[in-house]
């Protein structure tokens, strides 16, 4: 394998060294290979413990997925703390290809990654294809893209295809602890007309590797039935660094003896019939369970509505989120009225009250969306002080003028009415109070933690 970068020129820094042998150890399958961070959904970081011998499952897997017995090239702008990257390096030195080393600022890195003569396979994920929809990029030679890490979309799909009409595009599901990928499906745009799937499936286990969807009891559910994901096989880490109430917690023990992960992705089997009228059957991606949170006293599925954010046109990328108790739409594109076109489709209670337009979804290191980084909406505050003054002039004025206490206290009740309002951000017609509808009132706010 080669790797191609800059040249550093060392010179006569290298001089007076003295040479180092270091032996040759042997390692065994069970040994340690590397030691992955990750904070998952839960925003504390986890160090995951990969053995030799899930490395060598996983390449084994990709060697025979992606090389078909050439030589793979790829491009590295990736950080190598994340497990993406893996694919970057290890599938070109197993298959005697070239690693191309680019710089790690992300537009300059995707222009070089789909521009640089030699590169047939670029590992990314769908964050970055956003990033290159609006990157001055037209075509590409680049054979294969293999996406990872966060949910694929068909309008993800579309970026990649007006590159390369021909590529191929694969869609590799798998969290760090199941070593970079477990669940894979090439994708096939004929489904997206002739199957009407709004979603790109996750797909299939690959080689080594097996899949469950379970309910909250560890129960298998039926065919189409959301539930947790829970993968299993050679691919599956040792467990969590020092942490062994955790690793028990999440990484359990299967008839068969291997090791197996509760993912906490919800998924679902979903069955198609093909054109030669064969099943074909592979996972459908939902969602974090962990999204699934309540506001306003409904339980609200955070990936549905960004499912339906990306689907208003002129949404290029898109990120729901709950600040304050509230729902937030984080949105890069060029529609102007998001609000109107989710009511249609959504329930009052799930509309985001604020909408944040912004240039680009801020990225982490490894290419996913960085929900930290996400800045706060702006409340909009309803211009009721110039109201509640002339209610507070109004009743002193009166009172200075010994007048009946009834026009005291409706200047109070004003004054009362107006605080009120601005507590709900109600805008309050001079003419009187709004009658609020169980909707408005959700939609105005309001919420409750009544269990339901």
């Amino acid at each position: 394998m080669l790797f191609r970068s800059p040249t550093i020129t060392l010179g006569d820094k290298l001089r007076g060294l003295r040479e180092f042998k270091r032996p040759l150890v042997e390692r065994k399958p069970d040994d340690w290979a590397v030691i992955l961070f990750t904070s998952g959904s839960e925003g504390t970081p986890k160090g995951v413990v990969v053995e030799h011998a899930q490395l060598a499952q996983y390449l084994a897997w990709a060697e025979a997925t992606f090389a078909g017995g050439e030589a793979v090239s790829m491009p590295l702008f990736t950080s190598l703390a994340v497990d993406l990257t893996i694919t970057s390096v290890w599938l070109p030195l197993v298959t005697g290809g070239v690693v191309h080393v680019l710089p790690t600022e992300p537009d300059r890195a995707l222009i070089a990654a789909f521009s640089t003569p030699g590169i047939t396979t670029v590992k990314l994920t769908p964050s970055h294809v956003s990033m290159l929809a609006s990157l001055p990029v037209s075509h590409t030679a680049v054979g294969c893209a293999i996406v990872g890490g966060e949910a694929l979309t068909w309008a993800h799909i579309d970026v990649l295809r007006r590159l390369a009409p021909t590529m191929r595009i694969v869609n590799e599901y798998g969290p760090t602890e199941a070593t970079v990928g477990c669940v894979a499906d090439e994708v096939d745009v004929r489904a997206r007309h002739e199957h009407d799937e709004p979603d790109v499936r996750i797909g299939r286990p690959i080689d080594g590797a097996s899949a469950w969807v379970i309910d909250a009891r560890g129960v298998l559910v039926p065919l189409g039935v959301w539930g947790e994901l829970l993968v299993a096989g050679a691919g599956v880490a040792r467990g969590y660094l020092n942490q062994p109430a955790l690793t028990a917690a999440r990484f359990v023990p299967m008839a068969d003896g291997r090791r197996g992960y509760r993912t906490g992705d919800r998924v679902r089997w979903q069955r198609r019939r093909t054109a030669s009228g064969m099943d074909d059957v592979a996972l459908e991606y939902g969602g974090r369970a962990d999204d699934q949170i309540k506001v306003r006293g409904h339980r609200v599925e955070l990936g549905e509505i960004e499912h339906h954010v990306r689907a208003v046109p002129g949404v290029r990328q898109a990120c729901v989120r709950v600040r304050d108790g509230r729902l937030v739409a984080y949105v890069v594109g060029t529609c102007t009225d998001l609000r109107t076109h989710l009511r249609a489709v959504l329930p009052p209670a799930l509309v985001p009250d604020h909408v944040v337009m912004l240039d680009a979804l801020p990225v982490t290191v490894g290419g996913k969306v960085d929900v930290a980084a996400l800045p706060e909406p702006v409340h909009a505050t309803p211009a009721l002080a110039p109201v509640a003054a002339i209610a507070v002039i109004a009743a002193l004025t009166l009172v200075s003028l010994n007048a009946p206490l009834r026009y005291v206290f409706l200047m109070t009740e004003v004054l009362v009415a107006v605080l009120f309002a601005t507590s709900l951000n109600l805008l309050m017609g001079y003419g009187g109070m709004l009658s609020l509808g169980h909707a408005a009132y959700y939609a105005l706010g309001a919420y409750t933690d009544r269990k339901s």
